[in-house]
């Protein structure tokens, strides 16, 4: 008995990308794991443990038939990720960090006013600090 494994695109999942049916892994994730990052279909079934060779080969395929779609999708997942970061407080990936002594002065003048507020003004105990922020 022959089974078809089948790509499928339906709106409430993964937003309507191709996938494999019965499951949640995009086509793109398998096709983008492959050709740009050089996975092998053994590879692929470790990563994708409960997938079988059919299912990974199908979804590969796909992938390779419709250039035009995968395209659309990087182009998507690209802009996203853009916004993402222009909205982001976080530091830039790969952005340099150094010591700025404005901030240690700003974090101990915190802490000094925390301790006094407590009743700790001639604590013995010490605060340190060791803020950073961005060049």
């Amino acid at each position: 008995m022959s089974t078809t494994i089948r790509i499928v695109k339906t709106p409430d999942v993964l937003h309507g990308k191709p996938r494999i049916e019965g499951t949640r892994i995009s086509v793109f994730s398998i096709g983008i794991t492959a050709q740009e990052h050089g996975a092998t279909v053994e590879e692929l079934l470790d990563d994708y443990p409960d997938l079988d060779r059919a299912q990974v080969q199908a979804a590969l395929d796909y992938y390779d038939e419709h250039p035009e779609l995968i395209e659309y999708i990087q182009t998507q997942k690209e802009t996203t990720r853009t916004a993402l970061s222009e909205q982001s407080r976080a530091p830039a990936a790969g952005s340099k960090v150094t010591p700025n002594a404005d901030a240690d002065s700003l974090w101990s003048d915190g802490r000094r006013a925390m301790r006094v507020r407590s009743g700790q003004r001639n604590s013995a105990y010490r605060f340190t600090c060791s803020d950073w922020a961005l060049s």
